[in-house]
């Protein structure tokens, strides 16, 4: 170890000893480490990662300094060398987002992911200004079993299976200014999980209203069996409302090219938002397990839209939450080679055969 290595390791958040035996520090992110970091993802992905921003060094370094992120570093204490990293990224008043999670291939499997992990989650939540986050949530590679076992290690639950979500190439020349989103790429599905913290299951409205539709109750019931909690709650089955509301947000990542819409709309505005998007790979609709959002659960089906997932706790409704169904449209189609080489975990089989029956029927 380095003559200094006393004075290095006070500064870190934990320090950790490897499989191989080999000493790290766990430690926030900082605007220097951007050069590091940028051949991290390169490593990893060459140049195919989904947001060409990391290849950048300048607008990494500012990365590392937003408000609403949190980076986390993995370093060997002796060479200080930057071997993992990860970010928590505030989404919303209630949720937080944990992603960016990667080790250089030299130093994976040795229990590195496991510590950045559960660390990042501690010591992020542990700044008192974040009191109202009630949820944390990730997406993981569906062909990516070590991350899965790592989100089920941390107490995630599954609740979702996303095809067309990710769109790995090289974007660095991509012009985006002309509205256009990036749709070609190697396409893959993921798992989307949930891990419900603090008073979460307090403010979670436990009525829920669904119209009478055997793919929206059947995702429900295999969600609700990873949750005993959900056995408290009162479910309401009730014919199509013609009660229709708008009240949404709406969310686009042209990288991706996918389209993010939570909340309530009537058909017509739909049909303008799909006309507007009939050139994205993904428009996934969240639509909440309420009264009102009746209608829209209807709209949805009406028009080709695919459950794929069921999402407690997810609509934050004055002072509860409702949960969501998570609804998705393919414009561009699906490319079903993204379903080759899926390697998931035995609890996420029946939430993946569920969509793979849906999509391909």
């Amino acid at each position: 170890m380095c003559e200094n290595s006393l004075e290095i390791s006070n500064s870190y958040l934990h320090n950790f000893e490897s499989k191989n035996g080999l000493e790290f520090g766990f430690r926030y992110g900082v605007p220097q480490d951007s050069v590091q970091l940028v051949n991290i993802f390169k490593e990893v992905y060459g140049w195919n990662y989904l947001y060409p921003t990391v290849y950048n060094k300048k607008k990494f370094s500012k990365l590392l300094s937003y408000k609403n992120q949190t980076w986390f570093i993995v370093e060997d204490i002796d060479t200080k060398k930057i071997v993992g990293t990860g970010v928590m990224e505030r989404k919303s008043e209630i949720s937080v987002c944990a992603s960016k999670t990667l080790i250089l291939n030299k130093y994976q499997n040795l229990g590195i992911a496991r510590v950045l992990g559960t660390q990042s989650v501690f010591s992020y939540l542990s700044n008192p200004e974040l009191s109202a986050l009630i949820r944390i949530d990730i997406d993981v590679r569906a062909k990516s079993i070590n991350s899965q076992k790592l989100a089920e290690k941390i107490r995630c639950i599954p609740y979702g299976f996303i095809p067309n979500y990710n769109n790995y190439a090289d974007k660095r020349n991509f012009d985006f200014s002309k509205g256009k989103p990036f749709s070609s790429g190697e396409i893959e599905a993921v798992m989307m999980y949930v891990s419900p913290i603090k008073h979460f299951w307090k403010i979670r409205n436990r009525e829920i209203t669904v119209i009478n539709r055997k793919e929206i109750l059947d995702f429900y019931n295999i969600v609700k069996k990873h949750i005993t909690r959900m056995n408290r709650d009162k479910l309401l089955i009730r014919n199509a409302s013609n009660f229709l509301i708008n009240n949404f947000t709406i969310d686009k990542d042209p990288y991706k090219s996918c389209i993010s819409i939570k909340g309530y709309l009537s058909e017509r505005i739909l049909k303008d938002l799909l006309e507007n998007y009939s050139n994205w790979n993904l428009v996934e609709w969240r639509v909440p397990t309420t009264l009102e959002g009746l209608g829209s659960q209807h709209i949805a089906l009406n028009n080709g839209f695919k459950v794929v997932g069921y999402d407690p706790g997810s609509f934050f409704n004055q002072k509860l939450t409702d949960d969501t169904i998570v609804f998705c449209k393919f414009p561009n189609g699906i490319d079903f080679s993204q379903f080759e080489g899926l390697n998931v975990v035995d609890k996420n089989k029946p939430i993946v055969n569920k969509v793979l029956k849906s999509v391909m029927d």
